[in-house]
């Protein structure tokens, strides 16, 4: 039954996405996919901590799908990243809320500037040439590869939902979350020398950022969770019923009661 839940889910998923790409949009962009599975290494990408200590990373990795528009009137070429999650669309907007879509910024800084790939005769190539590269051929226009290139967001598709559900994120609109979630989490391995757990990362995102200054916030209910006390002033911390959902945590290898869905 699960099989064919799953085969009709992804076949109803194809057949939206086919619709989608073969309709024109008058006055919009009329994307269309360039690049599937695209393998990158070799991507720089740099930050700092609260303590004003430099990190130079270096990231390997596969983009899902990369699509494009040309605009020939303006001589300019839009790409995005489109990424494909078989959770729920829900769960995805609530990590967007919460910052905790670096990947998003890693993959934006691989296509547009620091990651490497290789070609069909493999040479060593900037990502963003070969798509260059890609687009031309498939617009049958060698010029376009002279276009302008410019990052126009990232998608997020969810092929496992009945709907046609997507999440569209602008240049820039999720950034400054999700820096200041890693450049915190970085100041915390400093200090503590090691990855913090849920409650020194919601102090330390408070007290560095403001940054989680509503009840609202995933990590603040996961908070006041854990501290539950009895009368007598003793941290219990959940109930049997609720320690079950322990495995679908985000956190769960981050904290103390990591476990207590398996006893």
């Amino acid at each position: 039954r699960e099989t064919d839940e799953m085969v009709t889910l992804a076949s109803s998923f194809f057949n939206r996405m086919h619709r989608r790409f073969s309709n024109s949009s008058p006055g919009g962009r009329n994307w269309r996919p360039v690049l599937t599975e695209q393998e990158f290494h070799g991507a720089e990408y740099k930050t700092s901590s609260y303590n004003d200590n430099e990190y130079d990373f270096t990231l390997n990795g596969y983009i899902d799908r990369v699509d494009y528009a040309v605009d020939y009137v303006g001589k300019r070429v839009y790409l995005r990243i489109a990424d494909y999650k078989t959770g729920r669309r829900d769960s995805k907007e609530k990590e967007l809320e919460l910052g905790k879509l670096i990947q998003y910024a890693i993959y934006e800084k691989a296509l547009m500037e620091t990651g490497m790939t290789v070609d069909s005769s493999s040479n060593e190539v900037k990502l963003l040439e070969l798509t260059k590269d890609a687009v031309a051929i498939q617009e049958g226009d060698s010029n376009v590869r002279n276009f302008e290139y410019k990052f126009d967001g990232f998608l997020y598709e969810f092929p496992m939902e009945a709907d046609d559900l997507m999440i569209e994120i602008e240049p820039g609109s999720m950034e400054r979350k999700n820096i200041t979630r890693l450049r915190t989490i970085l100041s915390l391995i400093e200090s503590e020398d090691s990855y913090p757990d849920h409650r020194q990362l919601y102090d330390a995102l408070e007290r560095l950022t403001g940054f989680y200054p509503t009840k609202e916030a995933e990590l603040v209910e996961l908070h006041y969770a854990m501290s539950k006390t009895n009368r007598s002033g003793v941290v219990t911390g959940m109930d049997p019923d609720e320690a079950k959902n322990c495995k679908y945590c985000n956190y769960r290898y981050l904290c103390e009661y990591g476990k207590a869905g398996e006893n």
